[in-house]
C-alpha cells in the first residue's frame, strides 16, 4: 500500500478501488459473486456509495441491517427483503452493528451454497476490520469465496478529524453543563468508539503520530469511555494524565504572556488548531443565558476545569462502590469540584461556574457541611438568576430547604421546598430524583410542623417515581415513611414499607439478606447518572441455585420437555428462583433462533387477565406483539441517486450529530409504536377475555419467531381460590392447548405437599402430550435446601457484595445452628436470621 499521509494519496487510492468495485459488479451480472468492501469509517462509506452510483453502469439495491434486530442469517434476510424482485446487484450495510454478528455469519456459512442457487447477482458486504477478522476466524469457507476491496482515509484527514472531535467534545460538554453526563456516543453517534480505535490503529500502522495536543487530549476521551463502563480507577488514571498536561500548558502560556507582553498564539506552541466545521457549530443555547462570548476551541483553563470536574465524578462513584470509604471519597470529590469552580473563575467564565456548581452543592449536602452549603446556595442562586435555568434554580432552593431544616426553620424549609417543586413544573423530561428530593424535604418540614398526615401523603407521592433514578434517595424516603406510619400506629403499613425497603436494598446490592421477602432481580448501575440494567440476583448466581437456573434453561431449550413441574418444601426459594433467577436470565436469552418471552403469573383471582397483562407489559417489539413480522431493515428502492460530492474529508468523520439524530428518531418512532401497541393490549384487558384469545396470541408469538414460557408460580393458590369445577376445567383446557402449541413451554411451581392437586386437574382430560402422566420423573424438578458448605459460601458472597463483613466464627456458628439433622439449611431461615443480624449490626460472636 502506498503512503497515505496526504489527502491526494488517499483520493487516488480510493478512486482505483472504486473502479475495481464497479468493474467487479458489472462483470458479475447473472451470477453470484461475493465482494467485501472494507472501510472503517461510515462517512467514507457514504461518500464512496454516492460516487459509485455515478460511475457504475449497474443499479444496485441497498439493505441496511438494524442493530436492534437479531438477524438469523444473511441469506434468509436478503431473500425476505427482495421478495419477488431480481436486482442487478445488492449491497448490505451494518454488519458491524449486529450484536450476534458471529452467529449470523456462522449460520450464513452453513447455507452458503444457497447463494449460488438462488442469488444470481453480485453481493457486496460493507465490512470493517473487526467484521473481516470475524469472517476469517469463524467462516473461512465463506470468506474464501470473496474478493476484497479497500477504501481508506489519509493520515492527515484522520489527524484533522481527531483534532476537530477533541475540541468539539470539550465544547459540547461545557455547553451541556454538569447536571447530566453525556457519553461520547451521545455526542458523536454509536460508531464513534469503533472508528476512534480504527483511526489510532491506522495511524500507528503507518507510523504517523499525533501532535502533542492530541496526545494529551486522547486520555480524556478514553477516560470517559472507561467511566461509562464502570472502570473508575482506569478513568482516573486517564484524567490525571490529561490534567497534568493542561496544567503545565496553562503555566507555560501565562509565563510566555508575561515575557512578551503581547498576544501570543497559544496554538503555535501546540501545533495547528483546526476549527470546528460549520455543521458542528450549532450548539444548543439556553434562551435565558446572556450573550457571553464562547470560543469555539476551549482554552487550557477551561479544559483543566472540565477534567477536575470529571475526576470529582469518579470519586462520587467510588463513594457508592466502596461504602466503607464513602465519606473519604466525598471529601476528595468536594476538593476537585471546588478546584473546578476556582479554575472557571480564573478563566473569567461565570456562565460556566453556573453550569457546574450544583455538583459541589450536592456533595456538601452529603457531607452535611451546612454552613458551606448555605454560602454556596446563596452564590449559585445569584448566578443562576443570570445564567441558569429553572432546573438549576430549583436545585438552589433545594439546598436552601435542606439548610433550613438543619437550622430548625421549618416554615422556611417548607417555602423553599415548595418553590423548588414549583420551578420543576416548568420543565419536561427531568429526572425523577429532583422531585423525590424536594418532596422528601417538604415532608420533613411538614412532619416537624405537626402535619404528619400531609407528610405521609407527600411521601407516598414521592414513592410513585420508583427507585430507578436514585435508589438511595428512594430508600431514605421509605425510611421516613415507615417512621411516620409507626408514629401514627399504622403498624401494618409500617411493616409493608419496611419490607419494600429491604427489597429495594437487595435489588441494588445494599443489603445482604432480605428476610422473609421474595428475591427480586438485581438492578445494576453502570456508572453515575446512567440507567441501570436488570440482571439475575446474586443470591441466585452466587449459590447452587445458579445450577438450577442453567438446568431449567436447558430444559426449556430442549424439545423433550414441554412441561416442567418445580416442587419443594415451603420456604425453599421456588418463587425467588423463578423471579430473581430464571426470568431475568430468559429475557436475555436467544434459544435456537428465537427470543424468549417469559410470562410469570402468581395471582389467580383472574388468571386470564393476569396472563394478558403480562403479555402487554413484556418488552417486545411492535412486530412481535402484532405478529406482523417487521424485520427491522430498510431497503432502498431500485433507483440511481445522482449526488455531487467532494472528496471525503475529516469534517465528516465520524457522522456525529447526524447519526445521533437518526438513531434518536428511529428509537423515538419504535418507542411510540410500542407504546401504542401496549396501550391496545391493555385496553383489551378492560373487556371480557377468553382463554381462546390467549391461545391466539401465543400462536402469533410462535409465528413471530418467539419462544413463550408460561410460568405459574405458587400454583397451589389456584386450587385454593378456584374451588369451582367450571373454573378449574377452564384453566386445564387452556393448559392442555398450550402443551400442543409449538414453541410454548409451561412451568408449574408448587409446594411438595400439594402435588396431588395436579392429579385432580388432569383427571377428566386427555393429556396425550405428556402421556397423561403429569408426575412423571422427566417432568418433575425437585428444589431442595442448601448444604452446610453451600450456606457458608452464600453468606460469604452476599456479605462481600453488600460490604457487610461477618466474622468467620459467626458464620460457622450460624450455619451449624441453622443446620438440620440431615445437614441442610432452609433458605428462608438463612434469610430471616441474616436480615436480623444485619439490622442489629452484629458482625462477630463477641
Amino acid at each position: 500500500m502506498p503512503s497515505l499521509y496526504r489527502v491526494e494519496d488517499a483520493d487516488a487510492y480510493n478512486f482505483n478501488s472504486m473502479q475495481e468495485l464497479a468493474w467487479a459488479i458489472e462483470t458479475s451480472q447473472g451470477e453470484f459473486s461475493l465482494i467485501l468492501a472494507r472501510r472503517n469509517y461510515e462517512a467514507l462509506q457514504e461518500y464512496i456509495v454516492r460516487k459509485l452510483r455515478q460511475v457504475c453502469a449497474v443499479e444496485f439495491q441497498e439493505i441496511y441491517l438494524n442493530q436492534s434486530v437479531k438477524v438469523k442469517s444473511l441469506y434468509t434476510t436478503i431473500l425476505e427483503q427482495l421478495g419477488d424482485q431480481q436486482p442487478a446487484a445488492v449491497m448490505v450495510f451494518g454488519l458491524e452493528s449486529l450484536s450476534n454478528r458471529s452467529q449470523v455469519l456462522i449460520t450464513t456459512n452453513q447455507v452458503r451454497e444457497e447463494f449460488r442457487k438462488h442469488c444470481p447477482f453480485p453481493l457486496v458486504l460493507w465490512v470493517n476490520d473487526e467484521v473481516l477478522q470475524t469472517l476469517i476466524r469463524f467462516v473461512p469457507d465463506l470468506e474464501s469465496w470473496a474478493t476484497t476491496t479497500d477504501f481508506v482515509l489519509s493520515s492527515s484527514q484522520l489527524i484533522e478529524a481527531l483534532a476537530e472531535r477533541e475540541s468539539y467534545l470539550f465544547t459540547r460538554i461545557l455547553d451541556a453543563g454538569g447536571d447530566q453526563f453525556l457519553p461520547n456516543t451521545a455526542i458523536f453517534g454509536s460508531s464513534y468508539c469503533r472508528e476512534l480505535d480504527s483511526a489510532l490503529r491506522d495511524l500507528q500502522t503507518r507510523g504517523d503520530v499525533l501532535d502533542i495536543t492530541q496526545e494529551a487530549s486522547l486520555p480524556f476521551v478514553l477516560g470517559r469511555e472507561a467511566y461509562i463502563n464502570g472502570q473508575i480507577e482506569q478513568a482516573l488514571e486517564y484524567y490525571q494524565q490529561s490534567l497534568a498536561f493542561w496544567q503545565q500548558q496553562s503555566r507555560s502560556c501565562e509565563t510566555q504572556q508575561q515575557k512578551t507582553q503581547q498576544q501570543t498564539s497559544f496554538t503555535s506552541r501546540l501545533g495547528r488548531t483546526t476549527q470546528i466545521p460549520t455543521s458542528l457549530r450549532t450548539l444548543p443555547k439556553q434562551s435565558s443565558t446572556p450573550s457571553t462570548p464562547q470560543p469555539l476551541t476551549p482554552s487550557p483553563l477551561e479544559r483543566q476545569a472540565l477534567l477536575l470536574f470529571h475526576i470529582g465524578l469518579c470519586y462520587l462513584n467510588l463513594a457508592e462502590l466502596n461504602r466503607s470509604q464513602t465519606r473519604h471519597h466525598w471529601i476528595t470529590a468536594r476538593g476537585y469540584f471546588q478546584k473546578c469552580i476556582d479554575t472557571f473563575e480564573q478563566a473569567k467564565r461565570p456562565d460556566l461556574i453556573a453550569k457546574f456548581i450544583t455538583k459541589l452543592g450536592e456533595t456538601l449536602q452529603r457531607l452535611e457541611a451546612w454552613k458551606d452549603l448555605q454560602g454556596l446556595a446563596q452564590r449559585s442562586l445569584v448566578l443562576h438568576r443570570t445564567y441558569g435555568n429553572s432546573l438549576q434554580l430549583s436545585q438552589d432552593y433545594g439546598f436552601i430547604a435542606a439548610v433550613a431544616l438543619q437550622d430548625c426553620r421549618w416554615m422556611g424549609a417548607q417555602q423553599a421546598a415548595r418553590k423548588a417543586l414549583e420551578l420543576l413544573t416548568r420543565l419536561t423530561n427531568t429526572s425523577g430524583q429532583y422531585q423525590m428530593s424536594y418532596l422528601l424535604l417538604l415532608a420533613k418540614a411538614k412532619g416537624h410542623l405537626g402535619q404528619s398526615e400531609e407528610a405521609i401523603t407527600i411521601l407516598e407521592r414521592a414513592k410513585e417515581t420508583g427507585p430507578m433514578d436514585a435508589p438511595q434517595l428512594y430508600i431514605r424516603i421509605l425510611e421516613k415513611l415507615r417512621t411516620l406510619y409507626f408514629r401514627q400506629k399504622q403498624y401494618l403499613e409500617a411493616f409493608r414499607v419496611k419490607q419494600e425497603r429491604f427489597s429495594v436494598e437487595q435489588q441494588y446490592g445494599f443489603r445482604a439478606f432480605i428476610g422473609p421477602g421474595r428475591l427480586k432481580p438485581h438492578l445494576r448501575q453502570t456508572s453515575t447518572l446512567l440507567l441501570k440494567q436488570e440482571t439475575a440476583a446474586e443470591e441466585i448466581t452466587a449459590s447452587v441455585r445458579q445450577n438450577d437456573v442453567e438446568r431449567l434453561v436447558e430444559r426449556i431449550g430442549s424439545t423433550q420437555h414441554k412441561l416442567t413441574v418445580i416442587y419443594g418444601q415451603s420456604g425453599v426459594g421456588k418463587s425467588s428462583l423463578l423471579e430473581a433467577g430464571l426470568v431475568p436470565t430468559l429475557k436475555t436469552k436467544v434459544i435456537g433462533t428465537r427470543d424468549v418471552v417469559p410470562i410469570l403469573v402468581r395471582v389467580y383471582t383472574d388468571w386470564v387477565r393476569e396472563v394478558w397483562k403480562s403479555l402487554a407489559s413484556s418488552p417486545l417489539k411492535v412486530d412481535q406483539l402484532n405478529g406482523e413480522g417487521f424485520s427491522g431493515l430498510k431497503v432502498d428502492p431500485l433507483k440511481v441517486v445522482r449526488v455531487r460530492g467532494a472528496s471525503p474529508t475529516a469534517k465528516a468523520w465520524p457522522k456525529g450529530q447526524g447519526s445521533q439524530q437518526s438513531s434518536h428518531l428511529q428509537h423515538s418512532t419504535q418507542t411510540n409504536l410500542q407504546h401504542s401497541t401496549q396501550t391496545n393490549l391493555q385496553h383489551s384487558t378492560q373487556t371480557n377475555l377468553q382463554h381462546s384469545t390467549l391461545l391466539e396470541q401465543l400462536r402469533q408469538n410462535e409465528h413471530s419467531n418467539l419462544l413463550t414460557v408460561l410460568i405459574f408460580d405458587q400454583f397451589e393458590e389456584f386450587f385454593l381460590i378456584s374451588d369451582n369445577p367450571t373454573e378449574r376445567k377452564r384453566f386445564f383446557d387452556f393448559f392442555r392447548e398450550c402443551l400442543q402449541i409449538p414453541f410454548v413451554k409451561v412451568i408449574l411451581s408448587l409446594r411438595e405437599n400439594d402435588l396431588y392437586f395436579l392429579l385432580q386437574g388432569i383427571r377428566h382430560k386427555n393429556f396425550d402430550s405428556i402421556n397423561n402422566n403429569i408426575l412423571n420423573k422427566t417432568i418433575l424438578y425437585y428444589l431442595g435446601n442448601f448444604s452446610l458448605e453451600d450456606a457458608k459460601s452464600i453468606i460469604k458472597r452476599l456479605t462481600e457484595r453488600s460490604q457487610v463483613y461477618l466474622e468467620e466464627a459467626l458464620v460457622n456458628t450460624l450455619v451449624e445452628e441453622l443446620g438440620s439433622s440431615e445437614g441442610e439449611v432452609r433458605p428462608i431461615e438463612l434469610q430471616i436470621v441474616g436480615a436480623q443480624l444485619q439490622t442489629e449490626g452484629i458482625t462477630t460472636l463477641a
